[in-house]
């Protein structure tokens, strides 16, 4: 009969190592070391938003202005009377959409919808007569407007004139011509 198990351990044959005793950090280290890194999560955040996602300010005057320069443009309408334009702008937006007013010295060119940051807007050319000289062709783009409140855009690039304006719930952009702006801004009903 055993009393004494032989293979047990005993509480002698355990021996654990010492502690070993390291000096805390100082506390200037550990918030500088904290600081550091939200700085460096922070700083690399916002490179990443501003490279990856640029800004978008004023896109569509940018769009009017490109679209007024394309040399290869395919319209739904060509050439449309007053009422086929309001018909047509009618049907796009489903309201009365801000429009110059027709006349004589006033042609519209040709119609067609664009996307403008996943929105329609209706892109209209029209001929508008100057005194003296030949035809100024004008690009019109009216969208419901993005933003809230109500800014007015005016800028020059190269030769052509870029307004911008906001008409109720629509923004309204006319490119044109700079030398003979004077003549077609208010037959456009730039305000």
């Amino acid at each position: 009969m055993k009393l004494v198990d032989t293979d047990a351990d005993r509480p002698d044959d355990e021996a654990e190592p010492a502690p070993a005793i390291t000096a805390p950090r100082p506390e200037k280290r550990q918030a500088m070391v904290s600081l550091l890194l939200t700085l460096v999560i922070l700083t690399g955040t916002v490179v990443t938003i501003y490279t990856v996602f640029p800004a978008r300010r004023n896109e569509v005057a940018t769009v009017a202005l490109q679209e007024h320069r394309r040399a290869d443009v395919t319209w739904e309408l060509a050439g449309p009377d007053p009422g086929e334009l309001r018909a047509w702008a009618l049907a796009m937006f489903g309201t009365d959409t801000p429009l110059p007013a027709p006349g004589d010295d006033l042609e519209v060119v040709g119609v067609r919808h664009v996307e403008v940051l996943g929105r329609r807007a209706a892109l209209i050319r029209f001929r508008v007569a100057v005194p003296g000289g030949a035809a100024a062709e004008v690009t019109y783009l009216v969208q419901h407007a993005r933003d809230v409140p109500p800014r007015r855009v005016s800028r020059t690039d190269g030769d052509d004139a870029i307004e911008s304006w906001r008409h109720g719930p629509y923004t309204c952009v006319a490119v044109g011509p700079a030398a003979s702006a004077a003549i077609w801004r208010p037959r456009v009903g730039v305000p």
